[in-house]
């Protein structure tokens, strides 16, 4: 009866447009290690400043398992460290030594 338009242009739905997905993903490896240098390993809070970055980087933590790490989730005598996965499944990652030392060198 040529009442609607043929066309299938008001089908289509628009593209998603993110907040924030211009925002960079992570820090280069390049701009890493300029951060963990201008750590003070001397005293403890710069100690705490060099751990942190560690675990999210070398590890690819998220900030919040970082700060909801436990003493009890680091296997120190295996060299891992546990997580909690999705459905509240266990994860097991490598504790490289870097990191390793950086909490001892903290604690």
């Amino acid at each position: 009866m040529g009442r609607c338009d043929p066309g299938l242009v008001a089908a289509v739905p628009a593209i998603a447009d993110w907040k924030g997905h211009h925002l960079p993903r992570g820090l280069k490896p390049a701009d890493v290690e300029p951060l963990l240098a201008a750590c003070d390993r001397t005293s403890p809070t710069g100690r705490r400043d060099r751990a942190i970055p560690l675990l999210l980087a070398r590890l690819g933590l998220r900030a919040e398992d970082v700060r909801s790490l436990h003493f009890d989730q680091i296997d120190w005598a295996r060299g891992r460290i546990t997580l909690a996965g999705k459905g509240r499944r266990e994860n097991w990652l490598p504790l490289p030594q870097e990191v390793d030392d950086a909490l001892l060198a903290w604690l």
